[in-house]
């Protein structure tokens, strides 16, 4: 029987980054994502799973934030075994305009993660509480588009991982955005479309 490669599975809790925020360059906001996700478990085998995470930034000093998120992944059976991970993370950013149109950030979070195994009626599952670190810049390449790209490493399970994303924005009116990213590590890769309400 196959077995899952947990340091891939907990790579994908990061999925697409909590921070890949927002318009005139906000930290002030909500985002609502869907992810899709696609695993290498070795010898050519993939397992996909979608999912959906619920992210807030929110300013408390002039380049502080404090940020949040929730986010469940189901993922298709293999070999009779379904899978599920579920995390929430709570963190700090700090966050500088570098200039008139683009900010760079960095952002340590707490991240409480669990990966649950079903086969049949018998389930196991594991938790963990690691850490993610974060560094990014978002760069306003109109006033209704922003660029951005986060690199993250992952500590959780006892395991290490390191996430890239790429991401961009349209904005349609000063405090509602539209965006997509693509994040990757080692073994996993995840696209997620999202919406963001500015305050």
């Amino acid at each position: 029987m196959k077995t899952f490669n947990k340091a891939s599975l907990a790579a994908i809790l990061l999925s697409v980054s909590t921070i890949s925020i927002a318009g005139e360059i906000s930290y002030d906001f909500l985002q609502a994502t869907a992810t899709a996700t696609r695993i290498d478990i070795g010898s050519g085998d993939h397992l996909n799973g979608n999912g959906a995470r619920v992210d807030g930034s929110f300013d408390i000093a002039e380049h502080f934030s404090i940020t949040g998120s929730v986010a469940g992944t189901d993922f298709d059976k293999f070999s009779g075994i379904k899978a599920k991970t579920r995390e929430a993370s709570a963190g700090l950013t700090a966050h500088t305009m570098v200039g008139e149109d683009t900010s760079i950030f960095a952002n340590f979070s707490i991240l409480r993660g669990s990966i649950k195994f079903s086969m049949q009626s018998d389930s196991t599952t594991d938790k963990d509480t690691g850490t993610v670190s974060s560094i990014g810049v978002r760069h306003m390449l109109t006033n209704k588009i922003e660029l951005n790209a986060t690199g993250s490493h992952l500590d959780i399970f006892n395991e290490k991982a390191n996430v890239v994303t790429f991401g961009g924005r349209l904005y349609t009116s000063t405090n509602i955005s539209f965006g997509a990213a693509y994040s990757f590590s080692k073994d996993a890769e995840s696209i997620g479309i999202d919406a963001r309400l500015d305050f």
